[in-house]
């Protein structure tokens, strides 16, 4: 694929590459995918490189939140454990304004429901943090996909939604 094309995917992958906070990191790490070889020498993004891609831009967007999250987090660890309840976890997302309608938060209560704890029912900031990045994702993945809709329903191509 192109880089064009690159981008795009992980726009509707809700990794949000256009954010002025990872725009110029997608950038690089493209650039970086041409240096590294391309194989066939025709400038496309192969399957494997793509999926380098999508996990350095997520990492990069976990290193950028981390703190606010960290600091939310602590927030709702009444006793300091390092672990914080389901009701944290959604009291915490609240509180970073994660989602904003009753079907997003909806979402977020199943993510939380079907979320990986520990044996007393708890959950540790690794998992809080995996779960908040893939909660947001999710959302903006969503909120990219209602935009292409509303765009086709008016004649607009995806092709100029985000360009």
């Amino acid at each position: 694929m192109s880089h064009q094309e690159a981008v795009a995917l992980l726009k509707r992958l809700g990794l949000e590459p256009y954010r002025a906070a990872v725009a110029k990191k997608v950038a690089a790490l493209l650039r970086q995918c041409e240096s590294d070889g391309d194989g066939d020498g025709d400038g496309e993004i192969s399957f494997r490189e793509f999926v380098r891609l999508v996990v350095r831009v997520r990492h990069h967007w976990r290193r950028i939140r981390e703190d606010a999250h960290s600091e939310e987090f602590n927030k709702h660890d009444g006793d300091g454990s390092g672990r914080i309840e389901r009701r944290g976890v959604m009291a915490a997302w609240r509180a970073l304004r994660l989602y904003r309608s009753g079907a997003e938060e909806a979402l977020a209560r199943r993510m939380v429901a079907e979320g990986r704890c520990n044996e007393d029912g708890l959950f540790d900031f690794a998992t809080f943090q995996e779960m908040t990045e893939r909660l947001m994702e999710c959302l903006h993945a969503r909120a990219t996909e209602a935009s292409f809709a509303y765009a086709a329903a008016r004649g607009i191509s995806a092709a100029h939604v985000f360009a």
